[in-house]
């Protein structure tokens, strides 16, 4: 069998507001101009 990996685009005023999620990628600017950051929740998904 093998693996899959899916990702979830969330659009957040505020990262603080989510105080458990762990930060596995840091924050950074992509070349279309956005700040992206990702981030793996309280229940364990990466977003």
């Amino acid at each position: 069998m093998g693996s899959s990996t899916s990702v979830l685009f969330v659009e957040a005023e505020d990262l603080k507001a989510v105080p458990e999620a762990k930060v596995i990628l840091p924050r950074r600017k992509t070349f279309w101009g956005v700040d992206q950051v990702f981030v793996r929740d309280g229940g364990g998904v990466c977003t």
